[in-house]
């Protein structure tokens, strides 16, 4: 069983795991109630209280192309949803947890490099027990919770558990194996594929289909016969109508 360890608030947990990053244990899994910090995505700040999920993994020592984790955290967590709430969960690349088509987590993944070793926190908030009339107090019209979508209240430790169990096999069967073997599965979940999108792209909107990912996780995108290969730390994509 992996390290767990919990607080009952912090400014953030990838904070937290960067900050004590050598004394604790590989897979060592940090969580909290309260988050008053929080970062997500492209620099944004996110911040979250209540009976949500606020996470964070700890890999330690990794060998091999660690930007593809935002992606394997994100399978972990649609792995883990579709077993606890048997309703189907997909993914927005690179990885948003969509749930009803509203977002119910987001994911951010950082990496601490010293010397000869490179070590990586994965951040994971899973919008768990928060009520419709929070989400319409804080003006949240695309985001959802597992209460909202599915009229019951969840413990949280049992989900927090099984992501670190899904995280932790993924990342071995991607060190073994690389992502090609990873790549379906996560294609099948992927929202976007199939469906036109707005690709914020050097400062630029551009329209196309996404086409689904590369082995290196780039989103492929066919704007107007033009096929863009996007990193996701380099552009944003959201659907033509609304947020997925």
């Amino acid at each position: 069983m992996a390290q767990i360890i919990y607080f009952k608030q912090l400014t953030s947990t990838n904070d937290y795991a960067k900050e004590h990053i050598d004394e604790l244990e590989h897979q060592s899994i940090i969580y909290t109630d309260l988050q008053t910090k929080g970062k997500g995505r492209m620099g944004k700040n996110w911040s979250a209280k209540g009976e949500n999920i606020l996470m964070s993994l700890v890999y330690k020592n990794q060998i091999g192309d660690i930007s593809l984790f935002p992606l394997l955290s994100a399978l972990a967590v649609a792995k883990t949803l579709q077993q606890q709430i048997d309703f189907p969960v997909q993914i927005k690349w690179p990885n948003d947890i969509i749930l009803n088509q509203k977002k119910i987590c987001g994911i951010l993944c950082e990496s601490i490099i010293g010397g000869a070793q490179t070590h990586v926190v994965c951040g994971i908030g899973i919008n768990v027990n928060m009520t419709q009339e929070q989400f319409e107090i804080d003006r949240l019209p695309y985001a959802t919770s597992l209460q909202v979508e599915l009229n019951r209240t969840f413990d949280r430790l049992p989900i927090i558990k099984q992501v670190g169990q899904q995280m932790n096999q993924l990342v071995s069967q991607f060190q073994q194996n690389g992502f090609l073997a990873l790549k379906q599965e996560y294609e099948e979940l992927l929202i976007n594929r199939g469906k036109q999108v707005q690709v914020i792209y050097q400062n630029q909107v551009k329209t196309g289909i996404a086409l689904g990912i590369t082995e290196a996780g780039n989103l492929i995108c066919d704007c107007d016969g033009e096929r863009l290969f996007i990193h996701s730390g380099e552009a944003s994509v959201r659907g033509l109508y609304g947020y997925v």
